[in-house]
């Protein structure tokens, strides 16, 4: 896999406390265990925002359905038409 450089200033405090982390750890130097933070930190990013993309997917398919389900209740609210038209007589009573 072809590597790329990341030039990276750090601090004389922040790098002396690198540098003792990765020895308690077990990494090879501060670069090592800068490298893998990064490794995981990209990963969680990335599935952070998978997980936040499903969501919202998810959610745009419950309105879609509860939108349709609202047209589909509404569709038999209304009586339709028949062909027939309806008559009505007056009641009006001649005094």
């Amino acid at each position: 896999m072809p590597r790329k450089r990341l030039n990276l200033s750090l601090s004389q405090p922040l790098y002396t406390q690198l540098q003792a982390i990765a020895r308690r750890y077990g990494f090879g130097s501060a670069c090592e265990l800068g490298t893998t933070l990064l490794q995981v930190f990209a990963a969680h990013t990335l599935r952070a925002e998978a997980e936040h993309q499903q969501r919202l997917r998810q959610r745009d398919e419950d309105t879609e359905a509860y939108i349709a389900a609202l047209f589909d209740e509404l569709a038999g609210a209304q009586p339709t038409p028949d062909g027939t038209v309806p008559v009505t007589h007056p009641r009006r009573q001649c005094q």
